[in-house]
């Protein structure tokens, strides 16, 4: 699955479905299926997947840009070559094994997260002073003018 088109909310659902089911299965023949190779290995992937959905979230944030995962590419050791989030796969992502480095993953999450704050608010500043005037005016020192001055608006005073 494209990695631009994932649906978060639809992987955290399908995953409850699958605990579920192995729920189910565990209590309806207990015993049965905890011992068989195939179950077991089903459970883990499950599980494991069901773990990496917390990072996956954090990963989806809009924040989270291409030199965000090079920078996870490059603290994890980790390699998927050139990064394209337009051609970046779920899958791809999996292969990473970001689990093994959440707290480093998640740092930089979090990072991310603060840079795109700080990018929208430098944006709120630069328009605010793109619409602001200032008024020249005499500058007198009694009934001496002595040059112009510059007026700041009121909302600046």
């Amino acid at each position: 699955m494209s990695w631009s088109k994932l649906d978060v909310s639809q992987l955290e659902q399908s995953a409850q479905k699958f605990i579920v089911t192995v729920r189910k299965l565990t209590s309806k023949f207990p015993g049965v299926y905890e011992h068989m190779h195939p179950f077991i290995k089903l459970k883990e992937v499950i599980e494991g997947f069901q773990n990496s959905l917390p990072l996956i979230v954090q990963l989806k944030n809009p924040a989270i840009q291409e030199r965000h995962w090079k920078r996870i590419m490059e603290e994890t050791g980790k390699d998927l070559g050139e990064i394209n989030l337009k051609t970046l796969t779920l899958s791809k992502v999996f292969e990473l094994e970001l689990q093994n480095f959440e707290e480093k993953v998640m740092d930089i999450c979090i990072e991310a997260k603060e840079e795109a704050k700080n990018e929208e608010n430098i944006n709120k500043i630069d328009q605010a002073w793109k619409t602001t005037n200032f008024e020249i005016v005499l500058y007198k020192k009694g009934t001496e003018v002595k040059g112009y001055a510059m007026k700041a608006p009121d909302e600046i005073r």
